[in-house]
């Protein structure tokens, strides 16, 4: 038994994606790490390069990354170019000490994407961002309006107003607070990457027949870009 280093377990990752897009995807696209000019790294995909009207860029959820999209950018790129990166700390990525402050952090993966877009050299584009992604480009989307063509969300997160310190305390039981401050130190999941190659199971044993698959999914997921094809 050993441990892998993290660059080979990062190739090893990105091996396994581009075969399941070889096989689950017909469209042309290339592949870079773009670099932000502070030494962190965005992993981009970039489909039907040559296209010409105003391109579709995709930001994934938490826990996701540019696989989230395999089965859609078929669709999507069918008459324009698809950008999918891996935001920072996901996927092939860099991994930058983040603030541990919600407004730093917004900001941080805020201006992570400006940046890769400077880098990309994008002017206007229709942003699509799923859960987190969708949070983060709403977030874009107020700092640089003048970027955005189309901004498309993908049930998004979204966050209420944090209730005063009374509040907390007068409403959550004593014994949440103890079970909070134990489980604080670990990812969500973290559980799922100590699975190992059993991870999957446990995964898809979450699920029942009755629930929708995958392609169905994915193509609701299609069916809300079908609009861009009209307005853009």
């Amino acid at each position: 038994m050993f441990r892998l280093s993290t660059t080979i377990k990062r190739a090893y990752l990105h091996l396994k994606f581009s075969l399941f897009c070889l096989l689950e995807t017909r469209s042309v696209y290339e592949s870079e790490f773009v670099p932000l000019g502070n030494g962190d790294k965005i992993w981009t995909l970039k489909f039907n390069p040559r296209a010409r009207r105003v391109p579709l860029v995709l930001i994934h959820g938490f826990g996701g990354g540019v696989g989230l999209w395999a089965m859609n950018v078929d669709t999507l790129s069918q008459n324009r170019t698809v950008y999918a990166f891996d935001m920072l700390g996901f996927g092939r990525s860099s991994r930058p000490q983040l603030s541990t402050d919600p407004t730093e952090a917004e900001e941080q993966f805020v201006d992570s994407i400006e940046k890769w877009r400077q880098q990309i050299g994008l002017d206007k584009f229709v942003l699509l961002g799923h859960s987190l992604g969708g949070f983060l480009a709403s977030s874009y989307a107020l700092k640089h309006p003048s970027r955005i063509q189309h901004l498309i969300l993908a049930d998004p997160w979204g966050f209420p107003v944090k209730p005063t310190e009374d509040n907390i305390n007068r409403h959550i039981p004593v014994w949440v607070k103890f079970l909070g401050a134990v489980l604080s130190p670990f990812n969500p999941l973290a559980g799922l990457r100590a699975a190992g190659p059993w991870g999957k199971y446990c995964v898809n044993s979450c699920f029942d027949e009755g629930c929708p698959t995958t392609a169905q999914k994915c193509m609701l997921l299609c069916r809300l870009v079908l609009w861009v094809e009209i307005l853009g």
